[in-house]
């Protein structure tokens, strides 16, 4: 009977516990790339609603000065 070397045996099982643990990584660093990816779209989100946010400001106050100098033509008109 022809004995088999254990590192022989072993050889196998310490590649597939390499490839176990290279997929664990991997799939560790995927989501990592993921929750990034995430939080800055949720950034970018914020971000665009801040700016639009302070867009609005700016056209309601563009708004209120016009429908004043309305006004006050109107009142001037009116004398």
């Amino acid at each position: 009977m022809r004995i088999i070397s254990s590192s022989f045996i072993c050889k196998p099982l310490e590649n597939g516990m390499e490839d176990i643990i290279q997929c664990q990584r991997n799939l560790q660093e995927i989501h990592l790339q993921s929750q990034r990816k995430l939080s800055d779209l949720e950034l970018k989100m914020d971000n665009a609603n801040v700016n639009n946010e302070a867009q609005l400001h700016q056209l309601k106050r563009e708004m209120t000065n016009s429908k004043c100098r309305i006004r006050s033509s109107q009142s001037n008109f009116m004398r």
